[in-house]
C-alpha cells in the first residue's frame, strides 16, 4: 500500500485537459490505476482516502494529456512499470485479482 501511495503521490500534477488527449499507452496505465483504486474501495479503504486517490488520478491525467504524445508514451511506460510492481504486490496480498 505504501508503494501505491508513493506512485499516486508522485503523479499529483494539475493542468486541465481532457483524457481523450491521452495516448493508448496512457489510457492503459490509467485503466490499471482504476483497478487499484477499485481494489482499495473493496478492501474497505476510507472514503476520504479513495477520493484523494481519484483526485490525484484526475490531476495526473490532466498533466499527462498536456505532454506531447511522444513524451506521454515514454512517461506512461515508465509509470506503468512502477505500477506493475505495485499491482504484483497487491496480487500477492490478495487485494487484486
Amino acid at each position: 500500500m505504501k508503494k501505491s501511495l508513493l506512485v499516486l503521490a508522485t503523479l499529483g500534477f494539475a493542468l486541465s485537459l481532457n483524457a481523450a488527449d491521452l495516448t493508448d499507452t496512457c489510457k492503459s496505465y490509467f485503466s490499471n490505476l482504476d483497478k487499484i483504486i477499485d481494489a482499495y474501495k473493496q478492501a474497505g479503504a476510507q472514503e476520504q482516502q479513495v477520493k484523494m486517490y481519484e483526485d490525484q488520478k484526475k490531476q495526473s491525467m490532466d498533466q499527462f494529456a498536456a505532454l506531447p504524445k511522444e513524451q506521454q508514451d515514454a512517461t506512461c511506460k515508465q509509470t506503468q512499470e512502477m505500477l506493475n510492481q505495485t499491482m504484483d504486490q497487491m496480487k500477492k496480498q490478495g487485494l487484486l485479482k
